[in-house]
């Protein structure tokens, strides 16, 4: 069964959570720290790791002494059913007797679970159910012809993988969030998805169950545009345009007195610009400029002022457990500058007779590796978000002195795993991304049943 994968859903940074303050906790423990508790579960076949049996026979099939999972070949590298966007998880499910059945079903959950700790265990802890679906696969109230046959028999089954988390409030739409773990200093968080089989028997007699995770890894593109740079040296540079760039001021902050080295610092502007959707795909070199003008460039500042430039793309892992938030930056990549030009008045307009002066210093930022970053986010319970933060302090060592001015700005930008390259790849799964690399783990939830 196949399915034509529809566009994506766009991910812009009003959907992930609000980075507002954070709390300095312990250390959490590592996302194979967890076990698989199945509070319905009394008899499953499973493997030494804990994780459900994996039958060898290229299929991926798992099997309890009544039930067997079956969700056909193995068609990805992982060692867990992988899906994509709009994917369809198809297979069967084998009873092998109806002795005593009186229902047999199938769940798809997907859930968020965060967690803090103290003293080295977990405390408090949070759950989102992004996704839930139930299917009846056999019942002897509808099905009584088949509950006296002690012979087994297969039910086939399909679930079609939703765009968007199941339940949004405030009207937001909140695009499904891939499978995933976070860490901070302080906190974890992981996205998890589980497919299983509830077998359930009347009378005193035991319950059945067969479950496996599944791996949900969408893609997520943008149309990336690369916007014009004027080549050094041109005759009649063309001028650039507002629909290509988005530019913001980099504002200044004040540190402790005034810039003694470099007077007139006062009357300097910066600003930055950036391609101008702010949406780009992991993997690729984007473009920056920074613009520094106003009657305080002279030629004893200019060099302090471009040595003193630092632009970094920083990935932030975000966490909230019953109100705390806690997260983590890491820097992704350093800007590198290409060139630095004086009085281009193509780059930015000018008004008559503004006889200051103006440095365009230009450059690129790599975004990471490709397919393997990408920002998503669930409201309130965990979230990857990206920035690009520029500082500038001016130096003749290019490090930041008492006493010097200093301005510091930071742009929200959208990464995607890969760049649109038309609708048959979109239902392709993201195999790059770190979640690919799992083995049959599992979560303790909270408050039982999930």
């Amino acid at each position: 069964m196949s399915s034509i994968p529809s566009l994506p859903p766009s991910y812009s940074t009003e959907e992930l959570p609000d980075y507002c303050t954070s709390l300095s906790l312990e250390r959490s423990p590592a996302y194979t720290e967890l076990t698989l508790t199945s509070t319905r579960t009394s008899s499953t076949s499973v493997s030494s790791d804990g994780g459900p049996k994996l039958i060898p026979s290229g299929r991926l099939s798992y099997s309890s002494k009544r039930l067997t999972l079956d969700l056909g070949p193995r068609i990805w590298a992982p060692l867990l059913p992988v899906y994509g966007r709009n994917g369809l998880i198809e297979g069967q499910v084998e009873i092998k007797s109806f002795k005593h059945v009186n229902r047999v079903e199938l769940t798809l959950v997907g859930v968020v679970l965060s967690y803090m700790v103290s003293n080295g265990n977990p405390t408090l802890r949070s759950k989102k159910i992004v996704l839930c679906e139930k299917s009846m696969i056999w019942s002897a109230k509808t099905d009584a012809s088949s509950s006296g046959d002690q012979s087994g028999s297969t039910f086939p089954f399909v679930f079609a993988l939703p765009d968007h988390v199941q339940g949004s409030q405030d009207h937001i739409s909140t695009p499904l969030p891939p499978s995933a773990s976070i860490q901070t200093r302080t906190s974890s968080a992981h996205v998890f998805y589980l497919l299983r089989v509830d077998m359930y028997r009347n009378g005193i007699h035991f319950h059945d169950s067969v479950q496996t995770e599944i791996l949900y890894l969408p893609r997520t593109v943008s149309n990336y545009e690369r916007p014009y740079i004027p080549l050094p040296g041109s005759e009649k540079p063309r001028r650039i345009c507002d629909a290509e760039w988005r530019t913001a001021e980099v504002p200044r902050k004040s540190i402790c007195g005034s810039p003694r080295r470099l007077p007139g610092l006062g009357n300097v502007d910066v600003h930055l610009s950036l391609p101008h959707k702010l949406h780009y795909p992991s993997g690729c070199a984007i473009p920056f400029a920074v613009t520094l003008s106003g009657q305080g460039l002279s030629c004893a500042n200019i060099p302090q002022l471009t040595a003193g430039l630092g632009l970094k793309l920083i990935k932030t892992s975000t966490t909230f457990v019953k109100g705390i938030i806690s997260k983590q930056e890491t820097v992704v990549s350093t800007g590198k500058i290409c060139r630095i030009d004086e009085d281009e008045r193509h780059w930015r307009d000018s008004k008559s007779g503004d006889n200051s002066r103006q440095v365009v210093i230009r450059g690129c930022l790599e975004t990471g590796t490709k397919g393997k970053d990408q920002s998503w986010g669930v409201r309130g319970h965990a979230g990857v978000s990206y920035q690009v933060r520029v500082t500038l302090a001016p130096s003749a060592e290019g490090n930041h002195q008492d006493g010097d001015a200093v301005w510091e700005h930071s742009a929200a930008v959208v990464i995607t795993s890969h760049e649109f390259e038309g609708r048959a790849a979109m239902g392709t799964p993201a195999l790059s991304l770190a979640a690919s690399s799992r083995t049959s783990m599992t979560i303790t939830l909270l408050n039982g049943d999930i």
